[in-house]
């Protein structure tokens, strides 16, 4: 549809809050669009050059320079960043003198403190910006950053505002080419409304403006890093923005790669309005977020570049509400600015003219040859060099391929499309930093007995209430490879010792969050990996040091020595019933606990929960408690012999396929009976085993369970493979295949089967306290499956802890006690070192108060005393002094019986020092294009036990 017959439409900008009429009425073709007045419609000449300040070799005539590309004064340079002559702010003006005054009726005013920089493009008066190679403009990209970066130096400073004024219609004074550089101690209140909008929108759908952006009819070139679109509700006409793929609040952070790719999508856009506008007056702004903007708004802001052709005049209306008028829809011009081509022989023709006019200038050709005669190979250089490549057959492009895309280098030449590439401390290392942070965030509340609780719902809508960490981070799905490692050294330690995964995440969190801090101070991430490591050596010798003396020998059938060990890990999760609780696992360990306690295997100590009650109905069954009835009517079985069957208790149906020719009644009836028979036999061979009791792995037929009754057989059904596996180990039994005279040797023995009804549910006990039992459960009761299912998880962590024990019995003080001791030992010990590696050392020290400002925390003290009392009592050499949580005040963990397993700290400082590290050493992060089709199913998932 042409955009004369649209109708008027009033748009919002998202990202500004400005309310833009677009009118098309007022327009002609957008394809007509061009300015009057061109802006290089003729070349100067060279007195013009010799009145022009920044012209090579009249750098006497401008402002002093602040510094130059290259740095080396004995070449020619190619930027030049220098103060302005004429400048809007004075950078003479002291902090004190900010605080300004002298204005009237109540206005606000500032004493003009701040910085007005120019940055001179090139040497040549006759060059543009778009004439420049993508590298060249990269350059100057850089060279932006650069002195932005060192205007961040100044506290007074609040926004940096980089602009390019081409034109005398667009505000430049001098038509050489240049960019300029304002530095403000206030934040202009466009740039607060234009922050406040994004923070809006962030708040209203949790994702940042640009980076969910529609683009479609609005794209008009894209690059590895970079797009070019219209915006959806651009205030003029043939307005352009670039802007960053990946989320990025602040244009200083730009790494050197995409400065480049920058530079080539700066440069195509400008070619393209140079051609389709008639080389227009314009205006370039890049638009950042302020110097210091909240780490809670970095997730919102998102930096881009404007470039805004000047075609149309702001009138009496435009001026009057802030309303603009545009006569272009953004559609049309994009599809426009899309379809222009840069023509490759003005560009190569303006290429080798500016060649042959430095040339000139310096001497290497006389005034009237031509550059030509000397060959095609230096014209060929000077193609190459603008970023323009030939094509096959003679056709030249702009650095585009037959499709007329943006001809892809570097990493982005060598990975398939649709890959993301980051790199360098801001966009790998800090943002992996971040991620690790946020995760470690989530636990860290959860730690210690006064923990908070998660309430997760996973992928399947199963809600988890909880506080293990194991647990959150499991269901939670982390999809960030960064916060993945963290994951994973969780897992380890759970796997390893059952307990100690929320100190794992934790601590490593903290690490990180500490090898932050020395980033910004200027450290390398190898020199803090350095220090990290010779700290963790060195704390895991000192944590040997702290064990409590005469703890590496213990009894394990001893009920009190194992409970003191047990009772921190149990009351993390369940404070103030780890007293139950302990002598709870305590009984059920030490029932199956083996003659050789480091074969303690855990899958020995069962879990069964029944709804209704409370923890004090809870009890302990040497041996198992199977939920459901028995198959029969017999419900009691004592000091019995017992039969398992894996196939099942039914007649066996054959192999392959037949057919049975039946010629009267009489041969029906003996069919039947036969049938019977056959079964009665296999039932009888059973009972006279001196079987009574029938265990089945599946179906229990009609007919077999009338002849179990008949020889008052007992009959359970066990469809689980695991739990039948179980029942085995607890009766002794061997499983039999199929239904068949069992062998003397493959029969176990219970003390007692019996059903019982437990608060509505009809469950199965097995006992077996003489005959050799290996097996014993833990009946939980609650009101609630959340409660039940934190019990069970209780449980997992005492009996975890037992078989830790069972293989390494030392302790060490708990309750904070331990980390505080540390942080100052391994403090003392950073003062030891002379190099770089003892500020990382000291910052891995004053991560372990973590734990006991965490501690404090959540249990509502007043962590900075607690803390403070804690390290003066551990300077007067009380080294077992940690937290008492119920009573607010600093006790020795000896009194308070609050002992934690030296292999649990031991593990869980290894393993987050290890995570934090390997994250640290990661500097740059390369994904694929995410393969297309149905994603593959996941596994089925496995038995619940």
């Amino acid at each position: 549809m042409a955009s004369q017959n649209r109708l008027p439409q009033l748009r919002k900008d998202v990202i500004t809050g400005r309310w833009v009429i677009f009118s098309p009425a007022r327009a002609k073709r957008p394809s007509d669009f061009k300015s009057k007045a061109p802006v290089t419609a003729s070349d100067p000449g060279s007195d013009h050059r010799r009145r022009c300040p920044f012209c090579s070799g009249n750098e006497h005539m401008c402002a002093p320079q602040i510094f130059r590309v290259p740095p080396d004064p004995s070449s020619d340079w190619t930027i030049r960043v220098i103060e302005n002559l004429y400048p809007a702010l004075d950078r003479n003006l002291r902090d004190a003198d900010l605080d300004g005054g002298g204005g009237g009726g109540g206005a606000d005013v500032l004493r003009g403190f701040g910085f007005h920089d120019v940055v001179i493009e090139t040497p040549d008066h006759s060059v543009q910006l778009s004439d420049l190679s993508p590298r060249e403009v990269g350059d100057v990209i850089l060279a932006c950053k650069k002195r932005i970066q060192q205007l961040l130096t100044f506290d007074s400073i609040k926004y940096v505002q980089v602009f390019k004024n081409h034109g005398a219609s667009a505000g430049a004074s001098l038509s050489h080419s240049h960019s300029q550089i304002i530095a403000l101690p206030i934040v202009p209140s466009n740039v607060s409304a234009r922050i406040e909008c994004q923070k809006e929108h962030f708040d209203r759908t949790g994702k940042c403006c640009l980076c969910e952006v529609q683009l479609n009819e609005l794209l008009i070139d894209e690059s590895a890093h970079f797009v070019s679109f219209v915006p959806f509700a651009a205030t003029f006409a043939f307005e352009i923005w670039i802007a960053p793929r990946d989320h990025s609040p602040h244009f200083h952070e730009l790494d050197d790669d995409k400065a480049a790719d920058l530079g080539g999508m700066l440069k195509l856009m400008l070619r393209k309005i140079r051609i389709q506008l008639n080389d227009p007056p314009f205006n370039f702004m890049i638009q950042t977020s302020p110097v210091h903007t909240p780490g809670s708004e970095l997730c919102s802001t998102h930096w881009y570049l404007q470039i805004v052709p000047q075609l149309t005049i702001a009138a009496g209306f435009e001026v009057a509400t802030g309303c603009h008028i545009n006569p272009v829809f953004p559609e049309e011009a994009a599809k426009v600015l899309r379809e222009v081509h840069v023509q490759i022989r003005i560009a190569l023709a303006e290429a080798g003219a500016n060649r042959e006019r430095r040339a000139r200038e310096s001497g290497e050709i006389e005034r009237g040859e031509s550059s030509d005669s000397s060959g095609g190979r230096k014209l060929e250089r000077v193609f190459f060099a603008a970023g323009l490549q030939k094509e096959e057959g003679g056709r030249e492009g702009f650095g585009r391929n037959e499709a007329g895309a943006m001809q892809p280098y570097g990493i982005q030449a060598m990975l398939k499309e649709g890959h993301k590439h980051l790199s360098g401390l801001d966009e790998a290392v800090v943002k992996n930093i971040d991620a690790c942070k946020q995760l470690s965030a989530i636990t860290r509340t959860s730690l210690g007995p006064n923990g908070m609780n998660k309430m997760v719902i996973n992928h399947l809508d199963k809600l988890f209430v909880t506080n293990d960490a194991s647990t959150i981070v499991n269901e939670l799905e982390v999809q960030h490879p960064a916060a993945k490692l963290l994951v994973l050294a969780a897992k380890a330690q759970q796997e390893e010792i059952g307990d100690g995964a929320n100190l794992t995440i934790s601590f490593a969190g903290e690490l990180l969050q500490s090898a932050e801090e020395l980033i910004r101070m200027g450290l390398h991430p190898s020199e803090i990996i350095s220090g990290y490591s010779k700290a963790i050596n060195k704390t895991l010798e000192m944590l040997e040091e702290l064990v409590e003396a005469g703890s590496e020998t213990m009894d394990v059938r001893n009920k009190e020595q194992v409970v003191s060990r047990m009772r921190a890990a149990i009351a993390s999760k369940q404070f103030g019933q780890e007293d139950r609780l302990c002598s709870l696992v305590a009984d059920a360990c030490i029932q199956v606990c083996p003659k050789n306690p480091a074969n303690f295997n855990v899958d020995n100590v069962r879990v069964a929960k029944l709804l209704g009650g409370g923890l004090h109905d809870s009890a302990v069954v040497r041996g198992m408690v199977l939920k459901g009835d028995s198959v029969g009517s017999v419900k009691r079985m004592e000091k019995a012999k017992v039969a398992v069957f894996a196939g099942g208790v039914d007649t066996s149906a054959t192999d392959t396929k037949g057919t049975v020719l039946i010629h009267s009644a009489e041969q029906l009836e003996n069919y039947a009976k036969s049938e019977e028979a056959k079964v009665e036999e296999l039932i009888k061979s059973v009972a006279d085993s001196g079987a009574k009791v029938i265990v089945s792995g599946a179906a229990v037929g009609e007919m077999a369970l009338h002849f179990c009754e008949r020889y008052k057989l007992m009959v359970l059904k066990i469809s689980s493979k695991f739990e039948l596996r179980r029942f085995c180990r607890t009766t002794g039994s061997v499983a039999i295949l199929k239904l068949s005279q069992p062998n003397p040797d493959d029969l176990g023995y219970v003390d007692l089967v019996s059903v019982e009804e437990i608060g509505g549910v009809r469950v199965t006990i097995v006992k077996n306290e003489e005959g050799g039992n290996s097996v014993s459960t833990v009946v939980l009761r609650a009101s609630t499956d959340s409660i039940l299912d934190d019990l069970e998880r209780a449980v997992d962590d005492g009996v975890n802890t037992y078989k830790a024990m069972c293989k390494d019995s030392r302790i060490v003080p708990g309750a904070a006690a331990t980390e505080i001791e540390l942080a100052r030992r391994v403090k003392e010990f950073s003062f030891k070192e002379t190099g770089l590696d003892q500020y990382a050392i000291a910052k891995f020290a004053e991560s372990f108060e973590m734990i006991p400002t965490t501690l404090a925390e959540n249990a509502g003290l007043n962590a900075m005393e607690i803390i403070s009392s804690l390290y003066a009592e551990h300077a007067n050499g009380n080294a077992k002094v940690g937290i008492d949580l119920e009573e607010g005040v600093c006790k020795d963990a000896s009194v308070m019986n609050v002992w934690d397993l030296y292999i649990t700290k031991f593990f869980a400082l290894k393993y987050a020092a290890d995570a934090a590290c390997t994250v640290l050493r990661v500097d740059q992060i390369i994904m694929a294009k995410p393969a297309g089709g149905p994603r593959r199913e996941q596994p089925a998932g496995m038995d619940e036990d």
